[in-house]
C-alpha cells in the first residue's frame, strides 16, 4: 500500500467532548462519576465540571482528574434532594474552549 493511502492516527475533526457515564441518574446521597474524553488535534490542558441545583443561581466548579492521554474523570457531588444540572468545559493548548453538551452556557456564571 502506498504511504499516501495509510490511515492516519491523528484526530483531524472538529474538537469535541465525548462523555461516558455508567448511569444517567444517581440516587439521593450517592456521587456520580463522569468520564470525559476530549477529541481534538490540540492537546487538552484541563477539563472542568460546572454544576448547580436545577435552575438555582450560579454554577460551582470542579476540576476533573487527568487519567491518560485526553481522558478525564470527575464526580458530581452527592445530593441531598432535587435534581442537578451540569456541563463540562475543556481548555485546549491552542486557546480553544469547548463545552459539552451543546446546550451548555456560552459564558460561565460562578
Amino acid at each position: 500500500m502506498p504511504p499516501e493511502a495509510a490511515v492516519g492516527t491523528a484526530y483531524r475533526g472538529v474538537p469535541r467532548i465525548f462523555v461516558s457515564a455508567r448511569r444517567t441518574q444517581a440516587k439521593v446521597g450517592e456521587p456520580q462519576e463522569i468520564r470525559a474524553f476530549v477529541l481534538s488535534g490540540a492537546k487538552c490542558s484541563g477539563v472542568n465540571l460546572y454544576w448547580r441545583s436545577l435552575g438555582a443561581g450560579s454554577f460551582k466548579k470542579l476540576a476533573a482528574t487527568h487519567r491518560s492521554r485526553q481522558a478525564y474523570r470527575v464526580a458530581l457531588p452527592a445530593r441531598s434532594a432535587g435534581t442537578l444540572e451540569y456541563y463540562l468545559e475543556a481548555a485546549l493548548a491552542d486557546g480553544q474552549m469547548i463545552r459539552w453538551p451543546a446546550t451548555a452556557p456560552s459564558s460561565i456564571r460562578l
